[in-house]
């Protein structure tokens, strides 16, 4: 009896580590994102929200605060956290700077890209117009 219940419990912790692992989502890494000011005034990109389908969520990606001219562009390199092999869809919050000023507006102001796989080493290209 002993021996059966033993096995059980050794054959349940082994279902279980192996349904955590069938289930685990590796990240996205080393994604380079690519921001493309069409506007015409200077933006400053805030931070970066990932959708995530599989989880039906979105997720902030903490990224460094970049100005970017009109008809400028900047880049983030990025491991993108759970998503990897997943569809996915990213939103840019940014601001504006106000004309003739050296000040920002406080609204920030968000575009949202279609989606996509998620891949290693992809980049992808985000283009700000308004």
């Amino acid at each position: 009896m002993r021996k059966t219940l033993t096995l059980f419990f050794a054959s349940l912790l082994a279902l279980v580590v192996l349904q955590d692992s069938a289930f685990a989502v590796e990240d996205c890494k080393n994604v380079n994102i690519m921001v493309h000011n069409k506007s015409s005034s200077t933006i400053e990109v805030k931070n970066l929200k990932v959708y995530d389908a599989n989880d039906r969520k979105w997720r902030v990606e903490n990224v460094e605060n970049k100005a970017i001219a009109a008809g400028g562009t900047q880049s983030w390199n990025q491991n993108l956290a759970n998503v990897g092999m997943a569809q996915i869809k990213l939103m840019t919050y940014y601001v504006n700077k106000l004309p003739k000023s050296d000040k920002w507006s406080s609204e920030k102001t968000h575009t949202t890209g279609s989606s996509f796989t998620c891949k290693d080493g992809m980049t992808i290209h985000i283009k700000i117009s308004k």
